[in-house]
């Protein structure tokens, strides 16, 4: 049988001074030009791969509970109480030193500083509170400087209180106090709830701490 002129093999390539051919190109070896492999295109495909994969093997962490809106407003009172006994004392300077030469810019930090208590401060305690519970434990996080995340395993809660003092009744919100068999951290307070939100955390870990006791 004859071999059709359009099928012609192409000749191999001459060997090289070191006596191995070049590499076949994929239009030389008679490959289809869309057949041949995108090697720029699969290096991305298997990049993508690897950080898609990487994406899932991670574990997020789960979103925390902010407190209620009115704790901003029990932050912000207390931190007037504890200006008061400053400004009580500076009012005692202004007013029977009032010849002394740093008494402009000693007032001056004080009014700065009690600016900065009372109106920034608060916004960014408030902000540093959160809150998680699930159907085995509760977490209260707070603090930025001193951050403190506290994990308390519902089989170590012996009872549980909610309260409410004049200024969070005021501002409508309560808080949730989780007592714990030990000595350290043996008394977790959650403030910030609203009372609602309180009695029915304080509700599901008894039922919850009841039914592993039946």
């Amino acid at each position: 049988m004859t071999e059709s002129p359009d099928a012609e093999t192409p000749p191999p390539a001459p060997p090289t001074a070191s006596g191995i051919a070049p590499e076949v190109s994929a239009a030389q070896a008679g490959v289809p030009a869309e057949k041949a492999p995108d090697s720029a295109a699969w290096d991305a495909e298997t990049a993508q791969g690897g950080d898609a994969g990487a994406a899932q093997e991670g574990i997020e962490a789960p979103a925390l509970t902010p407190l209620a809106p009115g704790y901003r407003t029990v932050i912000r009172i207390q931190m007037i109480l504890t200006f008061l006994p400053l400004a009580v004392g500076a009012s005692v300077l202004a007013f029977f030193f009032d010849d002394l030469p740093w008494r402009g810019p000693l007032l001056g930090a004080f009014v700065g500083l009690l600016l900065a208590g009372v109106l920034l401060l608060p916004a960014r305690r408030f902000a540093r509170w959160g809150y998680q519970l699930d159907a085995e434990r509760l977490r209260v996080v707070r603090g930025y400087w001193f951050h403190v995340d506290t994990i308390v395993p519902f089989v170590r809660v012996q009872h549980i209180d909610v309260s409410q003092g004049p200024v969070e009744r005021l501002c409508g919100v309560s808080t949730l106090t989780v007592h714990t068999a030990g000595t350290l951290n043996s008394v977790v307070d959650l403030p910030g709830l609203d009372p609602e939100r309180a009695a029915a955390m304080r509700d599901a870990i008894r039922d919850r701490i009841r039914s592993d006791n039946e």
